[in-house]
């Protein structure tokens, strides 16, 4: 079903020119992380603050659209 959803995205994402899919996951989310893993997502080594909770980062991940 999530695979479904980003394959959808995807399709979306070239259809508006845009090539790669972005998103970013909080670190130590450890079960999501490898659910896009799976859906070829690769980490790209960056890593942000939490939009909201300053003591929590985010890592990024991408993938072809």
């Amino acid at each position: 079903m999530l695979a479904d959803l980003i394959d959808a995205v995807a399709a979306w994402s070239r259809g508006c020119g845009r090539p790669e899919l972005m998103l970013e996951v909080v670190v130590g989310n450890d079960r999501a992380y490898r659910a896009y893993q799976r859906l070829g997502f690769v980490d790209t080594g960056v890593r942000v603050p939490h939009p909201k909770i300053p003591a929590m980062s985010e890592l990024q991940m991408r993938r072809p659209a």
